[in-house]
């Protein structure tokens, strides 16, 4: 055996390279492959005059880019499982559901770890890119039907709220809290198209929930959200030391993933999400967010009617391109 070793180290160096560099190769997919399927658990803690509870917190668990096909059952269950033990009141979905149009075993899938949710919680959903047809066919469907009628059936019959451009408003503990839900911008075309003052609530807190977070530059001069959750971007889902990722490098962005301060009491949050698109990612693990809105500390300031009255604006009619 030792010989066999001697002799191999004795071959020329580029033998010796390549074998060395496929094995480093092996090393680093196997690595990333598993990264996908550790899932951390990140609590962001804001405070807001608008969330009037003194002993409990407003909690809300945001779940975003499940990419389904990717997903083994084992890590649906954990996220599952993860999601009971914070207790939310409130559970968001951001959206992308699957990668392609999902075959019948994948539908089924995500349609049972949903309906454990949605068995205990209040779980309102949006609409990604990937709902749409953005990314390959997948299933072959009946004439007439469409991937988004596919969603939004799995949505449905898992017992899921979905939000498409609206307003609806629960009731936590005695609070109002409003949650919008905006479909994908880009694929369901609405740049452009509606204004946002009507969202405006001046007394109850108020959460937006959109998948892509240009909505965010469009909105950000003039926030009407009291918190707005965000996905898309997997955080980049592979993260070169020193260099970033795909996103910031090749599409320019400068915030695509974490926590973001608006304002006062205002706070912007891109989830990593839960699953990635090949299950692979590389200093980019997947995330469950909770959100824990506390009562502000300091005594709340009523708005002035110019904060009240003042109008919010059109979405711009330019739009990025689609990741």
């Amino acid at each position: 055996m030792l010989s066999k070793l001697v002799n191999f180290l004795r071959k020329p160096l580029s033998l010796k390279a390549f074998c060395v560099l496929a094995a480093l190769g092996i090393l680093l997919l196997a690595w990333m492959h598993l990264e996908s399927r550790i899932i951390e658990v990140r609590t962001e803690v804001m405070e807001s005059p608008k969330w009037r509870q003194t002993d409990t917190p407003l909690k809300i668990v945001f779940l975003t880019d499940f990419h389904a096909e990717f997903m083994p059952q084992s890590v649906l269950d954990d996220i599952v499982k993860s999601t009971e033990k914070l207790a939310p009141d409130l559970v968001i979905l951001g959206g992308d559901y699957f990668q392609h149009t999902p075959d019948t075993a994948t539908r089924e899938k995500l349609t049972v770890g949903l309906q454990k949710l949605t068995a205990r919680f209040q779980v309102f959903a949006i609409l990604g890119n990937h709902d749409y047809n953005s990314w390959g066919k997948g299933a072959t469907l009946p004439p007439g039907v469409t991937r988004k009628m596919v969603v939004e059936s799995v949505l449905k019959k898992a017992g899921v709220t979905l939000l498409q451009n609206e307003k609806t408003t629960c009731n936590v503990r005695g609070e109002t809290v409003n949650i919008v839900g905006f479909s994908d911008i880009i694929q369901a075309s609405l740049v452009g198209t509606f204004p946002l003052a009507q969202y405006t609530d001046s007394n109850n807190f108020t959460i937006y929930a959109v998948h892509n977070p240009y909505l965010l530059e469009i909105i950000k001069g003039n926030p009407t959200f009291d918190l707005i959750l965000m996905g898309h971007t997997h955080g980049g889902q592979i993260r070169l030391p020193w260099i970033g990722s795909v996103c910031e490098i090749i599409l320019g962005m400068d915030y695509v993933m974490g926590p973001k301060t608006i304002s006062d009491y205002k706070l912007a949050y891109i989830a990593r999400g839960v699953g990635s698109i090949f299950a692979v990612r590389l200093n980019c693990q997947p995330e469950i967010l909770c959100v824990e809105v506390h009562r502000t500390r300091t005594e709340a300031m009523s708005p002035t009617p110019d904060d009240v009255t003042k109008s919010a604006p059109d979405i711009s009619d330019t739009a990025p391109s689609n990741p």
